[in-house]
């Protein structure tokens, strides 16, 4: 039994030492600013979010990695009659996201995949009214499925990476995820853009 456990070992680490694409690091970054929107009484509205990333390639079709971010939302709402009164809406959170990259379709720069991701959102959102009363509210989202996307490698160290949609659960808590339920979801809030570099 040894022998055969030995042996099996031995094969998966030639293996992957053969294969092996190597650690990588990367992530993105999103800075988004708006205006004033009448039929929401809208004033301002700015966001952001910095989601860095560390992984390991096994080899041309299969990744793990770990991303770890932190993302904010702040609305300015404002009520001009009969008097000009302002309240605030704002939300941030601690997102943790662990996930498998199956890559199945490669010709040339680019590489097209499938991640298979557990999102988990720790965060808080909190409202000042009329009367700068501010109330918190925290919560932790959970949202599982697999993420479609497409990589351009420039050479063997740098690529870029860009995610559109996600097809799964959410249990609706973070605001930028799907409502409460299974589905699939393609609005803005699910592309991404990000740059890595290989060792």
């Amino acid at each position: 039994m040894k022998k055969v456990f030995l042996t099996m070992t031995l094969v998966a680490v030639t293996l992957l030492s053969a294969n092996a694409q190597g650690w990588f690091l990367g992530g993105n970054l999103g800075f988004w600013t708006g205006g004033k929107d009448s039929e929401l009484n809208l004033k301002n509205h700015t966001s952001f979010s910095i989601v860095p990333e560390a992984g390991y390639s096994f080899n041309d079709h299969w990744t793990v990695a770990l991303s770890l971010g932190y993302s904010a939302d702040m609305k300015k709402y404002e009520e001009v009659y009969p008097f000009e009164i302002d309240w605030n809406d704002n939300s941030s959170a601690f997102v943790v996201c662990p996930y498998v990259r199956w890559s199945f379709f490669k010709k040339g720069m680019v590489s097209l995949f499938l991640d298979g991701a557990i999102d988990l959102a720790f965060g808080s959102h909190s409202i000042k009214d009329f009367a700068d009363v501010k109330t918190t509210t925290n919560y932790t989202g959970v949202q599982i499925g697999v993420k479609p996307g497409i990589c351009l490698s420039f050479n063997e160290h740098w690529c870029a990476v860009a995610h559109f949609g996600m097809l799964g659960y959410s249990n609706g808590n973070h605001a930028t995820w799907m409502r409460e339920g299974f589905g699939l979801n393609l609005n803005g809030s699910t592309t991404s853009l990000g740059f890595y570099y290989t060792f």
